[in-house]
């Protein structure tokens, strides 16, 4: 595990972010709330699968890509 002093507000920040999101998703599935029937993509680097318009955020949070990205060739529809 990397040690906490050796991370930036904005790693600290991204990894948060993502945490809040993996528990949001485990509530909604325990409580049994109908997820959104959104189209679904698969991100070409970790393989995690996300709403369309959670594409952008999901690789900003997770994979810090370079500016002027295409979002639309990172992800793979499922």
């Amino acid at each position: 595990m990397t040690d906490p002093k050796d991370l930036d507000t904005k790693e600290w920040l991204a990894q948060i972010s993502h945490q809040l999101y993996v528990q949001n998703q485990l509530l909604q599935e325990l409580v049994g709330e109908p997820q959104e029937k959104a189209e679904q993509y698969s991100c070409d680097f970790c393989n995690e699968t996300v709403a369309k318009g959670n594409r952008e955020a999901h690789l900003r949070q997770n994979h810090n890509p370079p500016d002027g990205v295409d979002v639309s060739k990172r992800f793979t529809q499922v």
